[in-house]
């Protein structure tokens, strides 16, 4: 997504504020879970039926 770390945070609180679901900064998929949108709402979804 070409985010920065400032990105990523805006990013991780408004999901933390939507679904309740914590993106820790020191996940070792950030990369992955970051690539782009479609990767992201995927980790969202995953976690969300945990």
């Amino acid at each position: 997504l070409g985010l920065d770390s400032i990105d990523i945070l805006e990013v991780a609180l408004v999901v933390s504020k939507k679904y309740g679901l914590q993106l820790r900064a020191d996940h070792e998929d950030n990369t992955k879970i970051f690539t782009s949108l479609r990767s992201l709402a995927n980790h969202i979804a995953s976690q969300r039926t945990l």
